[in-house]
């Protein structure tokens, strides 16, 4: 029988004192940024599967009558959203699970979960912006994205 000896692996604090890697434990700030991006992609995927379902013939149809009946005139922002849905809910699905395998990584302290992270929010930003979508991209969009960018880069002495 032989005995094997498993060496824990160890990381220092910030006071440079060796503590265990089962020990550091996670910021609240960080677990809660987290938690709201895996909910935002979600909600995020959730939009884009009813951007493509819209855009669906029957659905289209229904959609218009109830504007009409509404005595509602059609704005033209409306049918170019419509025309657009299958591009936008394909590329919101996309940029919302890859955000979210960037979430996870981020959770674990991991750098390159912050990078898939920034590429997929940036990706979201620019994206409809290359491909001409209209009205896709909003400065609040813009904002919170920096936001959260921010707050994980506050992080970054965390990550491995």
């Amino acid at each position: 029988m032989y005995k094997t000896n498993i060496k824990q692996m160890e990381t220092y604090n910030s006071e440079g004192t060796n503590v265990s890697s089962q020990q550091v434990k996670k910021p609240g700030g960080l677990i809660f940024a987290g938690i709201l991006s895996i909910l935002n992609a979600i909600f995020t995927i959730i939009g884009g599967i009813g951007m493509i379902l819209v855009t669906q013939p029957n659905i289209k149809e229904f959609l218009y009558d109830l504007i009409e009946e509404a005595g509602q005139v059609i704005p033209t922002s409306f049918e170019q959203a419509l025309n657009c849905g299958v591009t936008s809910g394909s590329i919101a699905i996309i940029g919302a699970i890859i955000s979210f395998i960037g979430v996870v990584g981020i959770l674990m302290l991991k750098r390159n979960g912050f990078y898939i992270y920034v590429f997929a929010q940036v990706g979201l930003i620019v994206a409809p912006i290359i491909l001409g979508i209209p009205n896709s991209v909003s400065i609040w969009g813009i904002l919170l994205t920096a936001l959260f960018i921010g707050i994980y880069a506050s992080f970054w002495k965390l990550y491995k």
